[in-house]
């Protein structure tokens, strides 16, 4: 009877100082299939375009820092490729830096025709407040994570902007090429001998 009492006690210990010292963190799925919003890039009048879509994911408690969100326990996943039909699915996404199991606000960044974000022209962001789920990492045998579907909003959509017309372009590059001939005097001496006698011919009106 005394060794169950003084098992049950160590055990009890045991469980404490485990629970003081695991490791918990701050999950979300990863993914915008669960709510059924995929995203894209469409041109200025509304037709879709196939152009390669890229998204990643910050985190800010409080108003303070954005955390990113990254796959995993892989710091260095933090932007995905959409699919053909906008979609994507990263598994579970953990946001270092944040407590678990709190109110946050989220931010998505997606973009195209650029290597990242920063350096991207085509750009949009949607943010909103959702609640994080918990995964406590370092238990054995391992947790599953307590985690809670992504809630974005809405379609989150890439408007490019109208391209010029060929025939525009056309008019424009011979209208500049015309401007820097006539100034350079590259018209030849038939128009430069004009250009000439009305320079003369407006002085003599005013002498």
């Amino acid at each position: 009877m005394d060794m169950n009492i003084s098992t049950l006690v160590c055990w009890g210990l045991f469980a404490g100082l485990y629970a003081s010292t695991a490791t918990e963190v701050a999950v979300v799925n990863l993914n915008n299939t669960e709510a059924d919003k995929p995203m894209y890039c469409v041109t200025w009048d509304g037709i879709r375009v196939s152009d390669p879509l890229y998204v990643e994911f910050w985190a800010s408690a409080n108003g303070g820092i954005w955390e990113p969100v990254q796959a995993g326990l892989n710091p260095a996943e933090t932007s995905w490729k959409l699919d053909e039909n906008g979609y994507f699915n990263a598994g579970i996404g953990v946001i270092p830096g944040i407590e678990p199991d709190s109110l946050v606000v989220f931010k998505v960044l997606l973009w195209t025709r650029a290597d990242s974000a920063r350096d991207a022209y085509y750009v949009t962001q949607c943010l909103w407040t959702q609640a994080t789920g918990t995964w406590i990492t370092d238990s054995q045998p391992a947790s599953t994570p307590d985690s809670v579907m992504l809630q974005i909003p809405y379609n989150v959509t890439i408007v490019l902007e109208p391209e010029p017309e060929p025939s525009t372009m056309a008019l424009g590059f011979l209208g500049a090429a015309l401007l820097f001939a006539w100034h350079s005097g590259r018209f030849g001496p038939a128009c430069r001998s004009s250009r000439k006698w009305i320079a003369g011919a407006s002085e003599s009106r005013f002498k």
